[in-house]
């Protein structure tokens, strides 16, 4: 992802700590599930359209993530976000992901790692994405790591 935003790597390896707002960041822009299929329990009414008691809700958390109303620049990724990214990535309430806090350290770690090593990663080509509609399932992903001079 950095390769798009190199001012916000800069940043990043000046600052290390802002290694957890990076990870929400990536989180917020590209989120693993795109959208979460709902049943309504009631008859509720949504922006002037009512939705009838069982009728079916598409929740698109990659759109809620990029919505102008709660991110200001929502289609900038920016490592300062933190204290506002209120992003619903993982899910929220008792549908958020189990795995969630686990994740979220994996890619801290890691990120730091590379860091700390002097390396950058540098991505070779897109992703390969599954077909799964809902779900961003890379298949495939190459890397090439390289040390920075």
């Amino acid at each position: 992802m950095f390769d798009a935003f190199p001012a916000q790597l800069h940043a990043l390896r000046q600052n290390l700590e802002l290694t957890n707002d990076v990870v929400e960041e990536a989180l917020r822009m590209r989120s693993s599930i795109r959208n979460v299929d709902r049943y309504a329990l009631k008859d509720v009414k949504i922006g002037g359209v009512t939705i009838p008691k069982g009728g079916l809700v598409v929740v698109w958390l990659s759109a809620a993530n990029r919505d102008p109303a709660v991110f200001e620049n929502p289609d900038e990724f920016l490592v300062t976000r933190s204290k506002q990214n209120r992003h619903i990535a993982f899910g929220q309430g008792m549908h958020m992901c189990l795995s969630a806090p686990l994740a979220r350290m994996e890619a801290q770690l890691a990120i730091r790692a590379i860091l700390e090593s002097g390396a950058m990663v540098e991505l070779v080509g897109p992703p390969e994405i599954g077909p799964n509609g809902n779900f961003d399932i890379v298949t495939k992903q190459m890397v090439r790591f390289r040390t920075l001079p």
